[in-house]
């Protein structure tokens, strides 16, 4: 039961603030006025009960006179308004002066009312005895408000052409909003059936039923308005022969009366049919009526102007910004000049073209001189191509020419030349005069492939070729190219599944700290076996991952993995070590790799401090701004941060000072050069030397002898891992590392002290 509205009233003198309560008993006329007045006008004492209401309050909310003074004001408002209400109510007790407020009261048969309300204080010989309230019905000034704004929100949709369904949905909810007991749907027509494009209230039974109908005079209301192209009202459903084919199931989802009025454009065309059901039998009221006319209406612009948008060819062929053919139009010219290719016997040449280091002018001119180059590249490979070829804009600074008809392979190579040639000229652009260059790889029908994928791919290939050997250039598909892209295809394919089938395994190289000569840490190293390709190298399988997106699952399983691991050990007694777990630069990228550290963290228990996040260099060099940002992120949850491979970059020595970092791990060639003489002793101690003065540890990784050990020993590294120390290992093998590292210590091993 709703707890009354309890006040605490707040005595004040002035009694000018209202009029005493006596007067409804003394002066008749106002009593008349009070009573005949077409506005809520009602009293309540301290307790918040009824002490008065007139008969518009008695009409509005559906109570006779001793039913709302029994009652407290609590009883009627919405529970939303409540607090609201009580608000309203102490206000009017303070004295405060009177505001008009909104409120939902909840009437005798369950309708919602809204009224703009307000509240005086009442007092009686100076004594504060309740308030006077005055409320007017504002429904159906609220409700022509909603209409109003959903009415101009369709339209909006439509201008920014936002998905039909959605449009939809939105005008079938705003009819189930201006009358609670309708349901609405929106059909479509397609040869001479109906099909539900919008039922969000309806049951889902009756959806699958009404899906389909045939236009006519026996498959309900809707196809009955759509037959005759006018408005059919069913008052009941069981009763009505429209109904002959589907009253049952309607019956049996609840429904019992349908309205539909057709859909029909500017131009005369009928598109479908807009229908409510109730689940009472009877017939629209006038107004009623209008409001299902009017969504009718909106429904066929925002249907009619989607399907012109969609009829609108060009638009939806073409690159917008080039002019050129899209991806969706050059796979289909690829498809013709194939067929016609294999009935006359041909050749077909498809080159994929790259602008070289495109991304550099759009960093450093901006995005619109950006446009503006690939206008200009778009109108010069235009004048590289025959009649008959077809010349495409796949993405951003990628082309395509499909050149059919070929006696052979050179015809190809001719048009390449002519590509790079006439992109070697300068571009005039923004006042200034700009150079470009560009990568070509070339995929012949039907020597490098028999359909329009391959052919794609095979061309991609060798366009990546060309990057890798200079650029600038043109790179035809050979057979190597054709295995390699089958490997990694193969990789792939298998490595999708490796995760599910749970192939990865990760192994344990334990780290040494070079002042103690003990274990003080491990690095966690992804390994793969697979059924049918045995064990499969990570210099295979972590650049496929990386290149195919893949990396950033496999990463997540990893990080748990290791950071679980890591929480056995110790819980098992083992002396506290970290734990160091790679880290790629897609998976640094993505949005949510911080919320992903932090769960592995909390599953596992695992102390932050624990575990330690080794991020390659060359990636930190890629934008180092940006990635300083999310170390520092990752540094406040607790981890440490290592940069891996030091040494093999760009800047080594620049970007130490601006990154969050705990350690750096010097590249295995710095260590493999001490494999045979000291000569690049001095420059290991100098790296180690600066890096101490950055207050950063120093890991050499690659020890595989003890000459390699004493050495780093004396440049001054702080922990070392390798071969020498210790092999990768499964972890139930883990705990022998300390035996087995003890054994192949130097035997003139003295830890440092410093």
């Amino acid at each position: 039961m709703r707890q009354p509205v309890r006040l605490r009233a707040v005595t004040r003198s002035n009694t000018a603030l209202a009029p005493s309560a006596r007067w409804w008993h003394s002066e008749e006329t106002f009593r008349e006025l009070v009573e005949n007045a077409h506005d809520l006008i009602y009293s309540i004492d301290l307790e918040g009960r009824f002490s008065h209401v007139n008969r518009a309050a008695l009409r509005v909310c559906g109570y006779t006179r001793e039913e709302m003074l029994e009652m407290n004001i609590a009883h009627l408002v919405a529970p939303e308004c409540l607090a609201k209400a009580r608000h309203m109510i102490q206000c009017a007790l303070r004295g405060e002066a009177p505001e008009l407020y909104d409120l939902d009261l909840v009437t005798k048969d369950g309708r919602r009312v809204t009224v703009e309300i307000t509240h005086r204080l009442v007092l009686e010989d100076g004594i504060p005895v309740g308030t006077h309230g005055i409320a007017r019905d504002i429904t159906e000034r609220r409700r022509a408000e909603r209409l109003e704004q959903d009415r101009m929100r369709v339209l909006e949709m439509i201008a920014t052409r936002q998905p039909l369904s959605e449009v939809l949905d939105h005008l079938v909810r705003m009819l189930e909003r201006q009358n609670p007991d309708w349901r609405g749907a929106i059909l479509l027509q397609r040869e001479n059936r109906l099909y539900v494009a919008s039922a969000p209230s309806l049951p889902a039974e009756f959806v699958t039923r009404l899906d389909g109908i045939r236009v006519g005079l026996a498959s309900g209301t809707c196809a009955a308005a759509s037959y005759w192209r006018r408005p059919v009202v069913t008052q009941d459903i069981a009763t009505d022969p429209a109904w002959a084919e589907l009253g049952h199931a309607a019956l049996q989802a609840g429904l019992r009366a349908c309205w539909s009025v057709p859909m029909i454009t500017g131009t005369g065309r009928l598109v479908g049919a807009l229908a409510v059901y109730q689940t009472q039998p009877g017939a629209p009221a006038s107004s009623q009526f209008q409001l299902l006319q009017m969504t009718s209406g909106s429904a066929a612009l925002a249907i009619d102007h989607r399907q012109m948008t969609d009829e609108l060819a060009y638009q939806a062929h073409h690159d917008s910004l080039t002019g050129l053919p899209n991806r969706v139009l050059f796979e289909e010219r690829l498809h013709q000049a194939i067929h016609a290719a294999r009935r006359a016997q041909l050749q077909v040449a498809l080159l994929y073209i790259d602008v070289d280091e495109f991304k550099l002018i759009n960093d450093t001119l901006g995005h619109p001189v950006g446009d503006l180059m690939l206008r200009q590249v778009a109108w010069r490979l235009s004048g590289c191509i025959r009649e008959t070829d077809t010349l495409a804009r796949m993405s951003g600074d990628e082309f395509v020419i499909v050149a059919g008809g070929l006696q052979d392979a050179e015809g190809a190579r001719r048009i390449a030349e002519k590509v790079l040639e006439l992109l070697r000229e300068p571009f005039p652009l923004d006042g200034q005069e700009l150079f470009v260059t560009a990568s070509v790889g070339i995929s012949v029908f039907p020597r490098d492939g028999q359909d329009a994928g391959s052919l794609l791919r095979a061309a991609d290939a060798a366009m990546y070729r060309a990057k890798r050997q200079g650029k600038n250039r043109l790179q035809y598909h050979t057979p190597e190219m054709r295995d390699a892209l089958e490997e990694r295809f193969s990789v792939e394919t298998h490595l999708r599944r490796a995760l599910d089938r749970q192939e990865f395994t990760l192994h344990y190289q334990p780290q040494f700290d070079l002042r103690s000569g003990r274990l003080c840490g491990y690095e966690a190293l992804m390994r793969w076996t697979h059924p049918k390709l045995g064990a499969v190298s990570p210099a295979r399988f972590i650049p496929v991952a990386e290149e195919s997106g893949l990396i950033r699952e496999m990463g997540a399983w990893a990080l748990g993995e290791a950071c679980q691991q890591a929480r056995r050990w110790q819980a098992a007694g083992r002396p506290p070590s970290r734990m160091a777990v790679n880290v790629s630069a897609i998976q640094l990228s993505a949005p949510g790799f911080l919320e992903t550290v932090r769960e592995a963290l909390e599953q596992t228990h695992l102390e932050p401090a624990s575990l330690e996040l080794e991020i390659t260099e060359s990636v930190l060099l890629r934008d180092v701004e940006e990635f300083a940002r999310k170390l520092r992120d990752l540094r406040q949850l607790g981890v440490r941060i290592s940069v891996d491979d030091f040494g093999t970059g760009y800047s080594s020595l620049s970007y130490l000072q601006s990154l969050p970092l705990d350690t750096v791990k010097l590249d295995r060639s710095f260590v493999q050069g001490l494999k045979k003489s000291r000569s690049g002793l001095p420059l290991v101690q100098a790296v180690v030397a600066m890096a101490h003065g950055l207050g950063l540890w120093v890991t050499a990784e690659g020890v595989e002898t003890h000459q390699q050990l004493e050495a780093i020993h004396q440049t001054g590294c702080d922990f070392a891992q390798g071969y020498l120390l210790g092999m990768p290992k499964p972890p139930q093998n883990g705990p022998e590392h300390d035996a087995l590292a003890a054994l192949r210590l130097p035997e003139r091993w003295s830890p440092r002290q410093d």
